[in-house]
């Protein structure tokens, strides 16, 4: 016998309040000057999709520090 296990998707009203919600709060990191490292970005896109809670995106493990911009507009590290 076989059984299918899948996780329950979510509306189409949730998606979109999830991407709002990511949307400000990458808004608001861009506004402090700094950008999101990609691993931060794929994170926030499995919780817009709906394959992880928001429990579950604020304990994955740190990603590396956010990179800021420098008065030359070239990347730094923190």
């Amino acid at each position: 016998m076989r059984c299918d296990v899948t996780k329950p998707s979510i509306s189409d009203e949730e998606r979109q309040r999830r991407l709002e919600a990511v949307r400000y709060a990458c808004a608001s990191v861009g506004l402090e000057g700094f950008w999101l490292s990609s691993e931060a970005r794929a994170q926030m896109q499995r919780f817009i999709d709906g394959e992880i809670s928001l429990a579950d995106l604020v304990e994955q493990p740190a990603p590396p520090a956010p990179i800021r911009l420098d008065t030359n507009l070239e990347p730094v590290f923190i």
